[in-house]
């Protein structure tokens, strides 16, 4: 399955590049919490050029990610209609793994949209606005007050911890669609499997792993730093190597799960007590002919019908029936001769 392939790559190459950037924003030099809180302006001008200095590569990654996302909802949605079996089986639980796919997918879209947008402009009032002096001559005496550097780093976290949230709740989503993966599988019957256990509890290990994504995500105002390597970590654990294995084997055992198409046969029965009485021909007359009743009445297929009465039996689904039809083949056909003893003719 394509989508299947598109998403593992995706997924993979998008935390390549957020490792990279973890790395680099791990080995800066000029990064010192305690001005970082501050809002010292010598410490804003440095943390800008290195977010410019990063720009392309964090770009990268977001582009990435949103796509991974949305090539992952197509196989998502696909395997949770297959394991429904056409929405004839625990209908509530694929309903709900296909709308946690779709709610993440949305979010993770829309946020990443977002970012997108909003880190171009913040990036252009960084390079061409005035940010050095905003008040007034007379107040800050000819110095620059750096009034808008901090203004523009106050406005830039603002709005990069409501993607932290948005993150958040995406490994929520995640938690949630394995969770229920795991349990459609295994309240099959061994021999209904569509999908190997081994499988699912791989499935499993990253839904634990995104909910400890999560709840590092929610922890890191505690310890900025302590928590958000775990997060990453944890992140990367999940969708740089769980993920994309898990997408791969799906991709090879989602053909299989497509339904095939039934064939039902359709079996006609005839009621004798809905027939005519129809008289015999004279012995010696040639079938086919003009005044044979028996050669208008038969059929001029080669296929010939043996009737035989029985008692009434139930049939194609509770349709009562008094006599079954057995088609047999013949080189001409036969009319029906009466019985002078039957109480049916």
């Amino acid at each position: 399955d394509c989508s299947c392939i598109l998403a593992a790559l995706c997924f993979f190459v998008a935390n390549v590049l957020r490792m990279v950037m973890f790395i680099r924003r791990y080995n800066r030099q000029h990064f010192d919490f305690e001005l970082f809180k501050q809002f010292d302006p010598s410490f804003i001008r440095e943390q800008w050029q290195y977010r410019t200095d990063n720009l392309l590569l964090y770009n990268a990654a977001t582009v990435l990610n949103a796509f991974a996302w949305f090539f992952f909802l197509i196989p998502i949605v696909q395997l949770s209609w297959c394991l429904s079996r056409g929405g004839f089986r625990q209908v509530g639980v694929h309903v709900a793994i296909a709308i946690f796919a779709f709610v993440g997918t949305f979010g993770e879209v829309i946020s990443r949209l977002l970012m997108f947008g909003f880190n171009g402009v913040m990036y252009w009032i960084h390079s061409e606005f005035e940010l050095d002096r905003w008040l007034p001559t007379n107040i800050s005496q000819g110095q620059p007050d750096e009034l808008g550097w901090r203004t523009l780093e106050l406005v830039f976290l603002a709005v990069e911890g409501m993607q932290v949230w948005v993150n958040a709740f995406e490994w929520v989503c995640l938690t949630v669609i394995f969770f229920l993966l795991f349990y459609s599988v295994a309240t099959q019957a061994p021999s209904q499997r569509e999908l190997p256990m081994s499988m699912v509890r791989v499935g499993l290990v990253i839904g634990v792993l995104s909910l400890f994504d999560f709840a590092a995500d929610v922890l890191r105002y505690e310890d900025w730093r302590l928590f958000s390597s775990l997060a990453l970590l944890a992140g990367a654990l999940n969708t740089w190597i769980l993920l994309p294995s898990f997408l791969i084997a799906l991709s090879f055992q989602l053909p299989k799960l497509v339904p095939k198409p039934i064939t039902i046969e359709h079996n006609e029965t005839i009621d004798l007590m809905s027939m005519t009485r129809t008289p015999a021909p004279p012995a010696g007359t040639p079938l086919g002919q003009p005044g044979s009743a028996a050669a208008a009445a038969a059929p001029t297929t080669t296929t010939t019908t043996t009737v035989t009465a029985h008692a009434p039996v139930v049939a194609n689904g509770g349709v009562a029936a008094t006599a079954a039809a057995a088609p047999a083949t013949g080189p001409t056909p036969s009319p029906i001769q009466p019985d002078p003893e039957s109480s049916l003719i």
